[in-house]
């Protein structure tokens, strides 16, 4: 027995149901994630198909909350390739750490878990303002750069080259193995002399390659490249059973050793390419997934908390358009989104209408059920219900609401049966066996 299983068996032991008391003994086969009023386990099903899973609500309710307790079963019960696509809150630190929270814990008894943190490694993008604290440098963490050539093949996605855009495209092989701003000064040398056959358009073209130099110079002095950031590998070549000096992209080799990447973005949201450097991480995911044999055939769940404000900055419609590629097509490519955002509304069609599981916390009027009544076909019963459901994280209360339009597993904790049903379904979250980020307790205290 290796030990993966051994680390299995600690954590679910012969079955995942205490054996105590009034309780049948119940191995459950398929992913906890919900209580229901009527004392039944809700689980969602081990479709073969990924599928996307949503978490919508006020602030403070409790979406985090099941992200990360979904995060921990796909990881250990599911064995499927995770990462964190958007920490933007700096709220996964403390789920490297197993559960600390006596409630929580408690809570978990009924499933007999014991608290387990997760393998995450916390990736920052380079970039020249990027500072890592002494308390986020105590994690695993590595910095990240992408690949030069990339940027200069999508160059339009990061600075506008206006007039000279033309200039650039026809000599563009010219720039790609271009390393710092010498290589390009000597590149654009030599398109200068190829190009200006007298005075009269000289000045002209002097300022559209000006124009060139400037976009290469505020390119490499923000430090996004490799070849800027040396101590940032945009490329990673790992090796373990089954992989032998395997390389690739450092998300995506980081994913191939089963850990769990947290790209920390709390220090670049507001950078104005933000949304093309995040829009490059998922779609090179999503091309590997037809192009890499390791990642061909292993499920990928992307989680990407507070969705809605990824697209909000500068040149917003890149990552947008990405992340609705992957809701249009995850399912076929075998990436499941799993997502949370207080403004369901604001979800694109392509993510909405291909999210076959949404977990609705407490809304405060019903304009904010509006979108999900349309969606789930949802009656007055249930926004009635939504928008009296209750938090109290001191009790590890997490009331919510579970729709699908596919269906849920039930298991009758009184009698071991098993059902299955489409019907919206009221009860609480699992609390997770990750340890979760209380905002009014800094990491430091945590970590005392």
């Amino acid at each position: 027995m290796d030990s993966t299983q051994l680390l299995k068996m600690k954590i679910w032991g012969e079955g995942m149901l205490n054996k105590e008391d009034r309780y049948s003994n119940i191995k459950i086969e398929h992913m906890p994630l919900m209580i229901t009023k009527n004392n039944k386990i809700l689980c969602l099903p081990n479709n073969k198909e990924m599928t996307h899973i949503g978490f919508s609500g006020m602030i403070g309710t409790g979406k985090g909350i099941g992200g990360n307790t979904l995060l921990g079963f796909e990881h250990w019960m599911k064995n499927r390739l995770c990462l964190i696509l958007n920490d933007f809150q700096q709220e996964t630190l403390e789920q490297s750490l197993s559960c600390k929270n006596k409630q929580f814990i408690e809570n978990l008894k009924i499933l007999n878990i014991n608290p387990l943190g997760l393998p995450i490694v916390y990736v920052y993008p380079s970039n020249k303002d990027l500072n890592i604290s002494e308390d986020e440098a105590k994690f695993p963490h590595i910095k990240m750069s992408i690949p030069t050539r990339y940027v200069i093949q999508n160059i339009e996605k990061y600075y506008k080259l206006d007039k000279s855009a033309k200039y650039f495209t026809a000599n563009i092989e010219m720039f790609l193995d271009c390393k710092d701003e010498e290589e390009i000064d000597e590149a654009l040398k030599v398109i200068m002399a190829e190009n200006i056959e007298d005075n009269k358009n000289r000045k002209s073209f002097e300022n559209m390659m000006f124009k060139i130099k400037t976009v290469f110079k505020n390119i490499f002095d923000e430090m996004i490249t490799d070849s800027a950031s040396p101590d940032a590998p945009a490329f990673l070549t790992i090796s373990r059973n089954g992989l032998k000096d395997y390389n690739n992209l450092t998300i995506q080799s980081l994913m191939a050793c089963e850990l769990i990447p947290s790209v920390q973005t709390s220090d670049i949201r507001a950078k104005s390419w933000f949304s093309a450097y995040m829009s490059f991480i998922v779609e090179s995911i999503y091309e590997q997934k037809y192009e890499d044999n390791f990642f061909k055939d292993r499920s990928i769940s992307m989680y990407v908390p507070e969705i809605d404000k990824m697209w909000k900055g500068e040149h917003g419609n890149l990552i947008k358009s990405s992340l609705s590629l992957i809701g249009t097509n995850g399912r076929r490519a075998g990436i499941g989104l799993r997502w949370d955002a207080q403004d369901y509304d604001a979800i694109p069609d392509s993510i909405r209408s291909n999210t076959k599981f949404l977990f609705v916390l407490r809304k405060s009027n019903s304009q904010e059920v509006s979108g999900i009544k349309k969606d789930f076909n949802v009656n007055k019963e249930v926004q009635d219900q939504i928008l009296s459901l209750k938090t109290d994280a001191r009790k590890g209360l997490f009331e919510c609401v579970a729709l699908t339009t596919d269906r849920f597993v039930l298991y009758n904790l009184r009698n071991g049966r098993v059902e299955e049903t489409n019907e919206p379904q009221l009860g609480r979250l699992i609390t997770p066996m990750a340890h979760h980020k209380n905002p009014a307790v800094s990491i430091r205290d945590v970590l005392k």
